[in-house]
Formats: structure tokens, sequence, C-alpha cells
């Protein structure tokens, strides 16, 4: 009986959802543009509740886990109802949730708390951290947050207000606390877009001369110990030249690898920013390509081809992708979900794919 209470108990506080590897992201060449397809995935049985944007999606072991958000039955999950919140996947078992907003839109102010769920225990525990003298975490939403399992690490960045927008934090898991990292360039307008890849921090930000663009991408890398941290940790500015992506709010921007060291950022979906803007709710899909670190195949190949005439690596230059149609899609004609926003979603098949829930101006439905 007790297994039978603790499902229940876990249906109730988060719900999961198999992601299996046979309806990967297809991505089938390791330069600009991708091709990749999407596939929608069954709903879990009993769906009605999952009905929900404003809320966050993180995957343990190809399996994704959705949590809190704005619901049809006004209704919000454990640990306390809250939307606009950070969540992240911490050691292949748990997921993390820091901060958000109460059905008031107001921050939720737990004392520098995470949030952390035990998927195998079906348990929440909370994670508490002192800060650093003289400094005091505010409570945030809108933010985002990193873990580095190799090293032991949290990054918390950002913020919806004027406190917190250009904050980041830097949570240890041994010592358990919250230190200060270099805040975000006042000089440069922020996207809601972050991302954490090849221990840098990234960001995209907007082009002051063209709103209708995605100007460049502010970095900041973390290294791979904590020695070199105790190093000046400066946050870079990297312009893109055409094409670029359109500036948009409520979209995603994950990280994914083709393999052999080649990363990307991909950017999808949501609203754009600009004011002039009449064709709502966007549905395209972009890529970055980032630059290739460590003795890899992708970084011997950049290599290579930045020393050949009329080549160039692609480092740092954006594509939009190709969309190829699944074969076990086919018959249904289904290849894209359609616009929307405020979807929750996260990265999953070990890097290689993009699993993405729910949101507004759409029906919902899972995709891969």
């Amino acid at each position: 009986m007790a297994g039978v209470v603790a499902a229940a108990i876990a249906a109730e506080q988060v719900i999961m959802t198999g992601v299996e590897a046979a309806a990967a992201v297809a991505i089938a060449a390791p330069t600009a543009p991708l091709k990749v397809a999407l596939t929608q995935l069954d709903n879990p049985d009993g769906d009605a509740d999952l009905t929900r944007s404003h809320h966050t999606l993180t995957v343990i072991a190809d399996k994704a886990y959705l949590f809190g958000g704005d619901i049809s039955t006004n209704e919000v999950l454990v640990p306390s109802p809250r939307k606009n919140h950070a969540a992240c996947a911490r050691g292949n078992r748990y997921v993390l949730i820091h901060g958000g907003e109460d059905v008031s839109g107001n921050p939720i102010d737990e004392g520098n708390v995470i949030w952390q769920w035990d998927s195998e225990t079906l348990a929440w525990s909370k994670l508490r951290g002192t800060t650093q003298l003289y400094k005091t975490m505010a409570p945030r939403s809108g933010h985002s947050i990193f873990v580095d399992d190799k090293q032991g690490f949290l990054v918390s960045l950002s913020g919806s207000d004027d406190t917190t927008k250009r904050e980041v934090w830097f949570y240890d898991f041994n010592q358990a606390v919250w230190t200060t990292l270099p805040d975000l360039p006042s000089s440069h307008e922020l996207l809601d877009a972050a991302a954490y890849a090849g221990n840098t921090l990234y960001v995209l930000t907007q082009d002051p001369s063209n709103p209708n663009i995605v100007g460049g991408v502010l970095s900041l890398y973390l290294y791979d110990n904590p020695t070199d941290r105790e190093k000046p940790l400066p946050w870079e500015h990297h312009t893109f030249q055409t094409p670029s992506p359109q500036p948009r709010v409520g979209g995603g921007l994950v990280p994914i690898s083709t393999g052999y060291g080649r990363e990307y950022l991909v950017y999808m979906l949501g609203l754009p920013t600009s004011e002039d803007s009449e064709k709502g709710f966007q549905a395209d899909i972009w890529t970055l390509q980032l630059p290739s670190r460590g003795i890899t195949g992708a970084k011997m190949k950049d290599y290579v081809r930045e020393k050949l005439p009329k080549m160039k690596s692609g480092e740092m230059t954006w594509a939009e992708v190709e969309l190829v149609a699944m074969e076990q899609m086919e018959h249904q004609g289904k290849v894209h979900p359609g616009p929307r926003g405020w979807f929750g979603v996260d990265g999953c098949l070990g890097g290689r794919g993009v699993v993405f829930w729910g949101g507004v101006n759409g029906r919902v439905r899972l995709w891969l």
C-alpha cells in the first residue's frame, strides 16, 4: 500500500512522462544549417491537469518532469503555489526548484532555499545556503538556474525586476554558501534567453540599432576548477552578422551537441519583442554554433577550416534549422507543434535533443 500512496503523492507533486530515445530530434549534419525533426509524443493517461504555461520542464534520465505554472484549474503544484520559477536537473536524479512568483505575482521569499525533489525516493528536501558577508540575495522570479554536476555548483542568473535583472549568484553544494559572480554588464540590453554549456554562461542581447534581430551574446567562462575561478571573471560580448533571429520573450534557449565536441544553442519559438511586430507567436527554430574547446574533433576541424582560404569555422554564427519529417509522423501530417511561448523546455537524450511541453497559443502536447 505504501507504494501506491507514494505514487499518488508523486503524481500530485511532479508529473512525469517518458521520453523515448526512438523519438529523438534527428540531427543529420554537424554543420549549419542543421536538419531536425519534431516528434509529437503521446499524452500520459489522465492529462487534463497538464494544461499549463509559465511552468518548467526538467529532464532526468530521459524522463520529463513538469513543475508549477498557470494551470486550467487555477491550482499549482507543491512545494508551494508558484510560476515563473527556475528549475534544472542535478546528478541525473534530482529536480531543483528556486524562486518564482505566488498567485498574486509577488516574488516568493524563502530565504535562499533551493527545493530538491528526489526522483527515486519521491521526496522533497530543502538545500539551505548562507550568503557571503554584506551580501543579500533578494527573492526573484523570471531567472535561470544551471547546475555543473562535475564541479558541484549551481549558478542563478538574472531576474525579472531592476534589483535582480543583472545579478549572477554562485552556490557551492559542498559548502552550502551563495556568493556573487560579476553582474551582467549594464552596457547591453538583455534578452529573455540564457543557457550554460561548456563551463560557460551565455545570455543573448538586443541589437541597439535594429530591434528586429538578436545583436549579440554575453559569455562568462567559469573554468573547470575552483582555482582558476579565483581569477577575475570578465563578461565577453560577441556580435553577430546576419542572418540572425528575431528577439523574443517566452521562447527557449537550450544547448545541444552533435558529437565530437560540436555544440550549439537552440533558440526557438516565443513572442517577438519588437513593438512593430504583428506576427504574433513565432514557430521558427535557430541554432548558434558555439566555440569548440579542448582537444576534440570539432576543435581540430575548426582550426583547419580557419586556416583555409574562403572557409570559416562557423563559430558564433546563426542558421535557421531545416525541418524534416520523421517517418512515423508522415501519416499524421504533423511535423511542427505550431507557434507558442512560455512553455517548459529542457535538453534530453544525452544533450542531443530538446523536449518541450505546453505554453500559450498552442495545444498542450509534448514535442521532442
